[in-house]
This record gives structure tokens, C-alpha cells and sequence, in this order.
């Protein structure tokens, strides 16, 4: 094989190595772990948790609870919301 050759293998294989891990570590950037998910929604829906579900648990009586009245939690929240439980269903799908 040539040297033009061999160089081509070369960098096709740089290239598919780079991509193969590139989505691998892209993939992984775009989920949170429930530590981060929990710490998020604490952190902006503080306010909105006080407000319309004080005692709730956190699991699925807090997300219950979340979507029952999410109607009238902050803008904040309910984007956070969004974005955290897609994460944690990319995470758990994953």
C-alpha cells in the first residue's frame, strides 16, 4: 500500500474513532445524575414545592404532584421540570 494510502486509512480511522466518542460523550453530557436531577429542581422550584406540594415525598408523588399543578408553578420550574425528566428518561433508557 502507498504512503497516500496508508495515510488516508489513517485518518478515516482518526475520524471514526473521533466520532464513535465524540456521540458517546455528547450522549452522556445531555443526561444528569438523579443527584444533579433532585439538586436542580430543589434549587429552582423551591418556591413552587412550598407553595403546592409541601410534604410531598420526592419520587413519583412529587412529579404527580408537580404535573397536577403545573399550570401555576413558575416559568423556572416547569422548564426545569421538562429538561430534568427528559434527562432522567434518556438515563434510564440508556
Amino acid at each position: 500500500m502507498s504512503r497516500k494510502g496508508k495515510a488516508v486509512k489513517r485518518t478515516s480511522f482518526g475520524l471514526t474513532l473521533l466520532i464513535l466518542f465524540g456521540g458517546a460523550s455528547a450522549a452522556s453530557a445531555q443526561t444528569l445524575s438523579y443527584a444533579e436531577a433532585i439538586s436542580q429542581i430543589a434549587t429552582v422550584c423551591k418556591n413552587d414545592i412550598a407553595r403546592f406540594c409541601k410534604g410531598v415525598p420526592l419520587g413519583p408523588r412529587l412529579r404527580a404532584c408537580f404535573d397536577a399543578n403545573a399550570p401555576r408553578m413558575s416559568p423556572q420550574c416547569q422548564q426545569t421540570t421538562g429538561v430534568v425528566y427528559a434527562s432522567i428518561t434518556r438515563r434510564a433508557t440508556a
